[in-house]
Order: C-alpha cells, then structure tokens, then sequence
C-alpha cells in the first residue's frame, strides 16, 4: 500500500497551525461544550445562561481572560493537529489492515465480499455474452463494471472493506496493466510528474484525509455519552454518513487520479530511469515488471541497455 508515501508527505498535504482551528476537531469541542452546558440551559433558558456566563467572563481579571482564551484556542489547535496525525492511521484501519487478533476476522469478510465480486464478474460475463441485450440488462452491465472496478482484480489483495477494496484496487490496476508494482514505482514517478499532476493528486489526498478526519471526530464524540445521551446515536450517525457519502467517495477519487497519473505519465518514470520503452501495448507488462524489479533490488544484467539522456 501506498501509507508509508503518504506518511512522509503528511507535512505538505496543507498548512497546520492556524488551519488546524478550523478543522473537523471543532465538531468535537462544540458537542461536548452544549452537553456539559445543557443542564443549565434547561434551568435557566438559553438566553440566561448565555448571558450569565458572559457577564461571568467579562468579570474575570483581562491577564485571566486572555489566559482562558489562549488556552482555548490552544487546546483546539493541538487536538486538531493531533486529529491530522491521526488521518493515516485510521485510514489503514478503515481500509482493513488490522492487527493479529482480528486477522481470522479480515480473512472471514475479505472472503465474503471476495465471493460477492466473483459472482459479480460471472454476471457480467453473462450480460456481455448476450448479443442483444436489453436496456435493463445495459444497466446492470454498467453497474457490474463500476463495481468491479472498485475490486483488486487480484483476489489476494482483496480487502474486508469497501475503503480497503477502492484503494487495493488502484494500488493493482498500473501492475495489472503496465507491469508497475505501485507500491515500488510511485515514489519514483511521483518527483518527475508535472507539478499540475502532483497538485491534483495531493488535492485528492487531502480530501480523503479530511473525510477521515470527519469519521474519527464522530466517532470521538460517542465520550461525550456520559454527559448528554445524546452523542452516541450522533456519533454513530457521523460516523456511518461520513463513511458511505465521503470517504469511499474520497478514497475513490484519490484512487483514480493515482490509476489517471499511470496512464498518462509512466513514460517520464522510464525516461528519468534511461529505461527503454515498451515497443508496444503487448511487451509493456514484461518491460513494466523487469522495471519494478529493478527499483526493487537493482540489476546486475547486461541488458536492457540505457537509452541516451533527453
């Protein structure tokens, strides 16, 4: 998987300090401020409470106020920077990769929905066997291929979860077509795309990130349970929104701007390597893998020879 790249990128995905008081964290900060306010709001009125606890501010010594203040604005940008760190973690978790405990877990769901993506695929070859079909079996078949996309065509790379599946199966498709294992590759072709490229890639990746950043801090806001009952069915509904409207939508788009940069700009990693291109569409796997292996391990071979320096 492509996670170490990323980890070493995390820097770069956008500024931190000051962004980080306005990221997903304050969701967190604000549901726990209403349920500990809530018993004296129900007392007293909103409009009560409100203003008792603002004369009671203005009231307070101004080397205290900013005190507080500071304090505040301090305990929110920490949580939030920690709430980034904690982006790619969690992600290799939402993905699937999960420890020794649960590994028989893992194995038992990414049979299951291995066994789903099969029976797809035999549908589909149904479907596509037909030579006229009808407009609902059009559909279906349009179903079926989007589906199946967002599957690692390899059933060993097959994930227990949808997030897990959409991204193995971009990590698959440049060695499935072109031969280039990505996990080996992409740190090499990353320095020589385009910075266009590059930019809309990291845009992609931060967009995954701050989907993921919206789980944790719902599911982070189920604490707050023991305050106002409350939380827990918000928390599971952020939790479970945010996982089905944006992150498999986030991790797909990440992983089809990784699938879009392989297809058009693989011949610029051959090229930065003096590595011959491919003749044609047929040799390209073999040529893609004997590059892979060489990124890999190196190569004590006489062959293929370095083609001159553009």
């Amino acid at each position: 998987m492509l996670t170490d790249f990323w980890k070493s990128m995390g820097g770069k995905l956008g500024e931190r300090g000051l962004a980080a008081l306005f990221s997903p964290v304050l969701l967190f900060w604000v549901v726990g401020a209403f349920a500990m306010g809530l018993p004296y709001i129900r007392q007293e009125g909103l409009g009560a409470a409100t203003r008792r606890w603002g004369d009671g501010f203005q009231h307070l010594p101004v080397a205290v106020q900013g005190g507080l203040v500071i304090g505040l604005l301090l305990v929110v940008a920490l949580s939030g920077l920690l709430l980034e760190q904690l982006a790619t973690p969690v992600l290799v978790l939402l993905e699937g990769y999960w420890p020794g405990p649960l590994a028989a877990v893992r194995r038992r769901l990414a049979q299951r929905l291995s066994l789903r993506a099969d029976k797809d695929k035999s549908e589909l070859r149904q479907l596509l066997g037909n030579p006229v079909p009808s407009p609902s079996d059009v559909i279906r078949s349009e179903h079926l291929t989007a589906a199946l996309l967002r599957v690692p065509t390899v059933p060993q790379r097959r994930m227990p979860t949808r997030v897990g599946n959409v991204i193995s199966a971009a990590e698959c498709r440049p060695d499935d077509r072109y031969g280039l294992n990505a996990v080996t590759t992409w740190p090499a072709l990353w320095l020589v795309i385009p910075d266009e490229t590059r930019q809309e890639v990291i845009r992609a990746r931060a967009s995954l990130n701050l989907a993921v950043q919206v789980w944790i801090v719902g599911l982070a806001t189920i604490v707050w349970t023991f305050l106002a009952w409350w939380s827990l069915p918000l928390g599971i509904v952020v939790c479970t929104a945010t996982y089905y409207l944006r992150v498999i939508p986030a991790a797909y788009e990440y992983g089809s701007m990784i699938i879009a940069t392989y297809h058009v700009h693989r011949p610029l990693l051959y090229a930065a390597l003096r590595w011959p291109l491919p003749e044609n569409p047929k040799l390209e796997r073999a040529s893609g893998w004997r590059l892979t292996a060489y990124l890999a391990a190196g190569s004590l071979q006489t062959s293929p020879l370095f083609t001159p320096r553009p």
